[in-house]
């Protein structure tokens, strides 16, 4: 059984809406969507953000567990609805990132973790191969973050430091997870802010409605083209 597995409503609701036989069931604040894509009958998983507790009893026949939404550029050559597809990821634990990012810590001192990912019986050339004109697919280490990565310079930092082309706040923890589950890994997400967007947080004051903004009008591109990307990939597994 083929698991995609997203953080917000958000990410996946184009891939619903290419779906039939919907069945709609909740373990916690876990939702899970049963349904048939691309003639397979396939489960869509929404998690929540950040490092959130999967349980194991849902996911015992996972052949390949997706691990998919939005991510942030890390450099300026990725644009808003790129596709990145992870061949290792790196992370760092909140002290270190903090540390870091505030420069009281050299990067000697830095601890970084890093996963190979092994994609080799994935189908991804056909994956650059079969998707849209004009959507645009990249093969790059990739950055799972403790905290929200929330401008330029930040992003700039992360990527000097471990060569991470994007950033999310998930793929350490979903592929850690798909390890002890015993099943194939991919990480397939969209870009949402490119290298130069703010991303909104708490301390922003006055600045924050026009950060939401500016955010919330790439959602649909986004959008999109993980749909594309995860309905083309589950075609050819």
């Amino acid at each position: 059984m083929i698991y995609i597995v997203a953080s917000l409503k958000k990410e996946i609701e184009d891939i619903l809406l290419l779906s039939s036989k919907i069945k709609k069931y909740r373990d916690k604040r876990t939702v899970y969507y049963r349904l048939v894509l691309n003639s397979k009958e396939v489960v869509v998983v929404k998690s929540g953000i950040g490092k959130r507790q999967l349980n194991e009893d849902y996911f015992k026949d996972c052949t390949l567990f997706i691990s998919t939404g939005f991510c942030g550029a890390l450099v300026p050559d990725l644009k808003t609805g790129d596709i990145v597809v992870s061949s290792c990821i790196y992370t760092m634990n909140s002290d270190d990132y903090m540390s870091y990012i505030k420069g009281s810590r050299g990067r000697e001192k830095i601890e970084v973790l890093n996963e190979k990912i092994d994609t080799d019986k994935l189908p991804i050339e056909e994956l650059k191969k079969n998707l849209w004109n004009g959507i645009r697919i990249e093969t790059a280490p990739t950055f799972t973050s403790p905290k929200v990565v929330k401008n330029r310079r930040e992003k700039i930092k992360l990527n000097e430091l471990t060569g991470a082309l994007a950033v999310d706040m998930e793929d350490w923890y979903r592929y850690q997870f798909a390890k002890k589950l015993g099943c194939d890994f991919i990480s397939v997400r969209s870009v949402l802010d490119e290298v130069t967007d703010d991303v909104p947080g708490f301390t922003d004051g006055l600045k924050i409605g026009q950060k939401i903004a500016g955010i919330v009008s790439k959602i649909g591109h986004s959008q999109q083209a993980i749909a594309v990307a995860v309905d083309t990939l589950i075609k050819l597994y």
